[in-house]
C-alpha cells in the first residue's frame, strides 16, 4: 500500500509547486504533504541563498529531493526524512538524509528510472549525487553543484 501512494504522489505532483514560489517554501509544502500522507516526519533546513537559485537550479533540487523522499518512503520504508541544503563557498550542498532500511550493495542495485533521472538532472546542474550509508546507519544522497556567490 505505500508503494501504491508513493507512486501516486509522485506522479500527482507536478512543478506548479515551482511557479508561485520559491524553492523553500515549495519544499515545505511537499514535505507537509509526505508527513500527511505517510505518517513521517520530515525536516528541513536551508541557508538564506537557496532562495536565490535561478528557476533552473531550483527544478533540478526540487526533483532531486522529491525522488529522494519518495524512494525513501517506496523502497526503504523511512520513518524520518532530513532534508539539508547549504550554500559552502562557490557550490552548494544538499542531502536528504533518511532511517529506513539500508541500500542493496552498489553493484546489486537495479538501475530504477528514478534513479536515472536523478543522475541527468545532477549533470544538468553540472553537479555531483552519491548515495551512501553512513553512521547511524542512515542513508544519504547527497548532490553538489557550483552556483555563483554575488
Amino acid at each position: 500500500q505505500a508503494a501504491r501512494l508513493a507512486r501516486e504522489i509522485a506522479h500527482n505532483l507536478t512543478l506548479n509547486d515551482l511557479e508561485d514560489q520559491k524553492l523553500p517554501e515549495a519544499l515545505a509544502a511537499f514535505a507537509q504533504r509526505l508527513e500527511q500522507m505517510f505518517d513521517i516526519t520530515v525536516e528541513i533546513s536551508s541557508t538564506p541563498e537557496v532562495a536565490d537559485l535561478t528557476p533552473h537550479q531550483s527544478n533540478q533540487v526540487y526533483r532531486i529531493i522529491r525522488e529522494a523522499a519518495i524512494n525513501a518512503v517506496k523502497h526503504a520504508r523511512a520513518r524520518n526524512l532530513w532534508i539539508d541544503i547549504l550554500c559552502e563557498q562557490d557550490q552548494m550542498v544538499v542531502s536528504i538524509t533518511n532511517d529506513g532500511e539500508p541500500l542493496p550493495p552498489e553493484d546489486n542495485r537495479l538501475p530504477g528510472l528514478g534513479l536515472q533521472h536523478m543522475h541527468m538532472r545532477t549533470r544538468l546542474l553540472n553537479g555531483a549525487l552519491s548515495i551512501d550509508r553512513r553512521l547511524g546507519n542512515k542513508t544519504v544522497v547527497e548532490l553538489t553543484f557550483p552556483i555563483r556567490v554575488t
